[in-house]
C-alpha cells in the first residue's frame, strides 16, 4: 500500500477528512519511475547505457566519446610503438578511469534521481493535503 495513504489512515481521526485525503491521493497519485542503481550500473558496463536508462543523454554521449577516444588513441599507440608506449599507457589509464567512472556515475545518478523524486513527491502530497478545504 502507498505510504501516504497508510499514513493518512493511521493519523487522521476525522472520517470525512480521511476519506477526502485518501480520495485525492489515489485519484491524483503522483507517480515517478524508480530507477534501480544496480540496474543502472550493470547497464553502464556498455558505456552510456546506464545514463540512457536514467535519461541523462548528454552524460551518456560524453562518457561514450571519452572512453572511445582514449581507448582508440591507446590502441593506435600500442600498435605503432609496441607495449612500451608511454602515450598508450596514459591513454589506456584514462580510458579505464572514464570507464569505471561511467559505471559509478550511473549508480550515483540513479540514487540521486530517486532521492529527488522522493522529496518532490512528499512535497506535492503535503501541499495537496494543506490546500484541502473542509
Amino acid at each position: 500500500m502507498d505510504c501516504a495513504i497508510l499514513f493518512t489512515q493511521n493519523t487522521i481521526i476525522n472520517v470525512r477528512q480521511k476519506v477526502n485525503i485518501i480520495d485525492i491521493l489515489t485519484k491524483n497519485k503522483i507517480n515517478y519511475r524508480h530507477k534501480s542503481p544496480v540496474i543502472a550500473s550493470l547497464l553502464a558496463i556498455v558505456p552510456g547505457f546506464g545514463q540512457i536508462y536514467i535519461k541523462q543523454y548528454s552524460d551518456a554521449y560524453l562518457g561514450l566519446i571519452l572512453i572511445y577516444l582514449n581507448g582508440t588513441i591507446a590502441a593506435f599507440s600500442f600498435a605503432q610503438l609496441g607495449a612500451k608506449s608511454v602515450f598508450g599507457s596514459v591513454n589506456l589509464s584514462l580510458a579505464s578511469g572514464f570507464y569505471l567512472g561511467n559505471i559509478y556515475g550511473a549508480y550515483q545518478s540513479a540514487k540521486r534521481l530517486n532521492n529527488f523524486n522522493f522529496i518532490k513527491t512528499n512535497y506535492e502530497i503535503k501541499n495537496r493535503i494543506i490546500n484541502l478545504d473542509f
